[in-house]
């Protein structure tokens, strides 16, 4: 595994432990996806997982974006 990937794992794991899991059963009851939620993920490097990295975005291959949405949605 390679560093790049380590980080963005590492990251999607706290995002999922200290914005997803504390909300995730509000959200469901509202029926809603915060934009906030979204926000956060973006700073943390969480979207554009497949975009090349000349626009700004990771560039992973479908292999590793996988692993980075399993740990999004870990308990």
């Amino acid at each position: 595994m390679s560093d790049k990937l380590a980080t963005i794992l590492q990251a999607a794991r706290d995002h999922a432990e200290q914005v997803i899991l504390p909300n995730v059963d509000a959200w469901n009851a509202e029926k809603k996806w915060p934009r906030d939620a979204s926000d956060k993920a973006g700073a943390a490097g969480l979207t554009g997982l497949y975009a090349p990295e000349e626009f700004g975005g990771q560039g992973l291959p479908l292999s590793e974006g996988i692993q980075v949405y399993e740990q999004l949605g870990l308990p």
